[in-house]
């Protein structure tokens, strides 16, 4: 599994704090990095410096989010954000 060192610090304090919200954000994760293609598809898509990255919804739990870069399959970062309309 990739993470960046911003998303193992994000998660790391998400489980001291709220271990049922931790254990959903990393099922989130697990689908991301095991299932690429199809969270790709149901993700949403923005542009960085750095190119594209990848935000998806964290199931039941608004407004948690994790951003992803699909082209390394890496987790960027998990937190809560919400979508521009």
């Amino acid at each position: 599994m990739s993470y960046s060192e911003v998303a193992d610090e994000q998660l790391e304090a998400l489980w001291k704090r709220d271990p049922d919200l931790y254990q959903d954000v990393m099922d989130t994760c697990e689908f991301i990095l095991d299932h690429p293609d199809r969270a790709k598809a149901a993700s949403g898509t923005f542009m960085t410096k750095d190119g594209p990255r990848r935000v998806f919804r964290v199931n039941g739990r608004p407004p948690w989010k994790v951003f992803w870069d699909s082209a390394t399959t890496t987790i960027e970062a998990v937190m809560p954000y919400e979508l521009p309309r």
